[in-house]
C-alpha cells in the first residue's frame, strides 16, 4: 500500500492540493482534516491534483464532496485534475463525474479562474 502524501501550493486565491498514494478510510480522514484546515485560510478555489492517486475509497470521495459543498456555500469552486483511469472509473461508477469538474491539465483549470474567457456580447434584438 502506498502511503498518502498531501502537498499544497498557493497561487493567488487558488489552493492547489496534490495528493499521491492510496486514499483508504484513515487517509480519507486525514484528507478531510487537511481540507477543513484550508477553510480557515479562506480559500474558495481548490484545485485537487489526483494524478498520483492509485486508489480512492468512498470516504475519500465523501471528503471531496464535503469540500465542494462547503466551497459552494461560499461561492467557491473545486476542480479535480488528472485522475488516472482506475480512479476516474470510481467517480464514473458513483456518478460523481457528473457532479464534479474534471480537467486534464492543471493549467486549464487555473486559467479559467485567473483569466476567464469573456463571453461575447449578445446581439441586440431587432424590432
Amino acid at each position: 500500500m502506498n502511503k498518502m502524501v498531501i502537498n499544497r501550493v498557493r497561487i493567488g486565491k487558488v489552493l492547489i492540493v496534490s495528493v499521491s498514494g492510496e486514499i483508504h478510510a484513515e487517509e480519507a480522514q486525514a484528507l478531510r482534516d487537511f481540507l477543513k484546515s484550508s477553510y480557515a485560510q479562506n480559500f474558495n478555489l481548490f484545485l485537487i491534483d489526483l494524478l498520483e492517486v492509485d486508489f480512492i475509497c468512498s470516504a475519500g470521495l465523501r471528503a471531496i464532496l464535503e469540500l465542494k459543498r462547503e466551497t459552494m456555500s461560499r461561492n467557491g469552486e473545486v476542480r479535480l485534475v488528472r485522475p488516472n483511469s482506475q480512479v476516474y472509473e470510481v467517480f464514473q461508477t458513483t456518478g460523481l463525474d457528473k457532479i464534479l469538474d474534471f480537467y486534464l491539465m492543471a493549467s486549464d483549470a487555473l486559467l479559467d479562474w485567473i483569466s476567464p474567457e469573456e463571453k461575447p456580447a449578445e446581439k441586440p434584438k431587432e424590432s
